[in-house]
């Protein structure tokens, strides 16, 4: 099964570098990565220079749409989507062969981050089946956050949701002292983006969670 990475990326050349290079070390079989890049990045041609695979997106439309519209392109190519951040680690060898086992049948996995562990999917990879009968990869009603909770919602209320232990993605986030604050996580955390996108998952669990749930039991069952 093809799996294809999607990562939206701002202000981060070294650290997509870094992503990248840790995924070519840790899968056995060929994965596809593509970095999602606004084309106003300051930092644009040193992405360039990197070599990461990246596609320039017109516009900055933010984590949760460039994975949507990126999604939108790759879901008939493509059995397994994966939802990402550009701040994490691959750290176990064979992750592609336990991602790909997981979804032999449809559903949404998420490996061990060091720091949730199975608490909670702070990237996931996705059927492209039921990305495509949702018609979305991230949880639309949002820019960035809480994108992960929508997932984690999503997956048990479908019975869909299946944790890998053994697959070590590390987090490294400021929160836990493994990078430093810089301007694109305070952008995600501002104040007034912050608030709007809870307000949106909390719209999206009390009228369509259980709506969008039927739709991903029907995938599952039916495939």
């Amino acid at each position: 099964m093809n799996i294809v990475l999607l990562v939206p990326s701002r202000g981060r050349p070294a650290r997509a570098r870094a992503m990248y290079d840790s995924v070519l070390a840790t899968a056995i079989e060929d994965v596809d990565v593509r970095f999602l890049v606004d084309a106003d990045d300051p930092e644009l041609e040193e992405y360039q220079a990197s070599g990461v695979p990246m596609t320039v997106m017109t516009e900055r439309i933010g984590y949760t749409a460039s994975l949507n519209l990126a999604a939108r392109l790759r879901w008939d190519d493509a059995e397994i989507l994966g939802a990402f951040g550009d701040d994490v680690l691959f750290r176990t060898v064979g992750w592609d062969l336990a991602v790909r086992e997981a979804l032999r049948e449809p559903g949404i996995a998420y490996g061990n981050d060091l720091v949730h562990a199975a608490g909670h999917p702070t990237a996931v990879w996705m059927s492209s089946s039921i990305a495509k009968a949702l018609g979305w990869l991230a949880l639309p009603y949002s820019w960035h956050l809480w994108v992960d909770d929508a997932w984690k919602a999503l997956g048990a209320a479908s019975g869909t949701l299946r944790y890998l232990p053994e697959v070590i993605v590390e987090h490294m986030h400021p929160a836990v002292g493994k990078a430093e604050l810089d301007d694109t996580y305070r952008s995600v955390y501002d104040g007034d983006r912050a608030h709007r996108d809870h307000i949106g998952f909390v719209g999206w669990r009390e009228l369509d969670l259980e709506r969008d749930a039927g739709i991903v039991r029907e995938v599952a069952e039916g495939a």
